[in-house]
């Protein structure tokens, strides 16, 4: 049996519609005491999970949305700062709509202040 030398605390909230959040955080077990390195952290979505909006403190995040594939690229992880990553897994389904949208709002995600015109 193999020890990991890094531990990983997380707060996973998946819900149906919008709401759902995810918090992790990574850092090196106090047993080791080494400086990790090209430390990369993988999580399958479920099927439902069209979108993630998460903001990492340290390293870079992407989401893949046909294999439903997060991979955060930590990098380097040094003691005494965990990184961490946070944020919203999206959804947006419409039904029993008789138009189609416009083609200069395909695929466009954006935080904060939004306007829904029918």
């Amino acid at each position: 049996m193999v020890a990991i030398p890094i531990y990983v605390r997380h707060n996973i909230v998946l819900k149906g519609g919008s709401g759902s959040r995810i918090e992790m955080t990574v850092g090196p077990k106090q047993s080791m005491g080494k400086i990790l390195e090209d430390v990369v952290l993988e999580m399958l979505m479920p099927k439902a999970v069209l979108n993630c909006n998460l903001v990492p403190t340290h390293g870079k995040c992407s989401f893949d949305p046909t294999q439903k594939l997060l991979q955060w690229n930590i990098g380097k992880i040094e003691l005494g700062k965990p990184p961490s990553i946070k944020g919203a897994v999206n959804r947006l389904d419409m039904y029993g709509e008789k138009y189609k949208p416009f083609k200069g709002v395909k695929y466009i995600t954006k935080a904060g202040k939004f306007q829904v015109r029918t």
